[in-house]
């Protein structure tokens, strides 16, 4: 910022998960932020996956966790961050298990991915096996919540994106 100027005033309020435009900017931010806190966009053969893993889940099944941090704008309120989060991380992945994993898989069902790619790692945070379902063929998955560790109680997000 240079002496002078000014930015629009943040806030932090709840998500509209219901708003498919707010979605679209959460997944943006998502991606945008997923290497490492840089841009991982070109990184990923299928940007939209990350966040159907790492935002999707909580805007779908724990809204009332879910928070932006917003700009704004000519009376329009831009996410331009996201906190997420669980309560109960295993009610949390049960939930996910049956209503949310099954129709990530159905939608990247039959596409082909390098292995040991990160797309790969994305596919196995959402439960999706080299057979293409949810079952447990002793593949190797990536341990811990959605966005937890192992036995944590609780996971949570928090991203920002300029």
């Amino acid at each position: 910022m240079t002496a002078g100027s000014r930015t629009a005033p943040l806030s932090v309020r709840p998500a509209r998960a219901d708003d498919p435009e707010e979605v679209r900017r959460i997944y943006d931010i998502c991606l945008r932020t997923a290497a490492l806190g840089g841009d991982a966009t070109g990184l990923v053969d299928d940007p939209r996956l990350l966040g159907d893993v790492f935002a999707g889940p909580y805007l779908a099944h724990a809204p009332d966790l879910a928070w932006v941090l917003a700009r704004d704008e000519g009376g329009a309120s831009r996410p331009v961050g996201y906190i997420l989060a669980a309560e109960d991380t295993a009610a949390f992945e049960r939930e996910l298990d049956r209503a949310w994993w099954p129709r990530i898989r159905a939608r990247v069902a039959g596409r082909s991915v390098e292995p040991g790619g990160p797309d790969a790692w994305l596919r196995a945070c959402a439960r999706v096996t080299a057979h293409g379902d949810g079952a447990d063929h002793g593949e190797q998955r990536p341990r811990g919540g959605v966005g937890g560790a192992a036995g944590d109680e609780r996971a949570a997000w928090a991203r920002c994106a300029g």
